[in-house]
């Protein structure tokens, strides 16, 4: 191997060994601030709802949020402009996954094309559906309604508000650029 391919080699096995395994925090390890985060493509953590409510609580930029799950066919009809979305507006978008299948999730997450979009699967959580009280409470809990129902979609303003809640997909560009009428 040339010496440039083996400084190539290194660069590319250092950024992945810096950012790559450390953005695949399963539940161990140091707790992770959402400034200090590199969030890559394609990768997923796990997070309580309340540890992902501070971030979008967090001042600062608008947020987008949403709430999906693999099984779900509206969810995977949306996540395409979900995702193109996510790489053309400046704001922050986060998907918020209620699934119990890990492996699933991973190979979901895995097989999406290039994106921008922080990835957090749910811990502490019931399995969703209309079943789930305690999820709706918890979603309540930080000013999103949910009723079992997904995706549902909710847009976090720079002071960790819910400014808009369940827009659909097309309404999400105009309220992250503010020129919803």
């Amino acid at each position: 191997m040339r010496p440039i391919g083996i400084l190539l080699f290194l660069f590319c096995a250092a950024l992945y060994f810096t950012y790559g395994a450390a953005n695949r925090n399963l539940g161990g390890g140091a707790a992770q601030k959402a400034g200090s985060v590199v969030y890559l493509s394609n990768t997923y953590q796990e997070k309580s709802l309340y540890a992902v409510s501070r971030e979008l609580k967090e001042p600062g930029r608008k947020k987008v949020v949403m709430v999906f799950a693999t099984w779900c066919g509206a969810c995977k009809t949306a996540m395409p402009y979900y995702i193109n979305l996510s790489n053309k507006l400046g704001a922050p978008f986060y998907a918020l996954s209620i699934d119990q299948d890990t492996d699933k999730l991973e190979k979901y997450v895995e097989e999406q094309p290039q994106n921008k979009i922080r990835w957090v699967r749910l811990t502490n959580q019931c399995t969703g559906g209309s079943g789930c009280p305690g999820l709706a409470s918890a979603f309540k809990s930080i000013g999103m309604q949910y009723r079992g129902a997904t995706p549902t979609y909710a847009i976090f303003n720079g002071k960790g508000m819910v400014t808009h809640q369940n827009p659909a997909i097309a309404g999400i560009r105009c309220a992250v650029e503010g020129t919803c009428k």
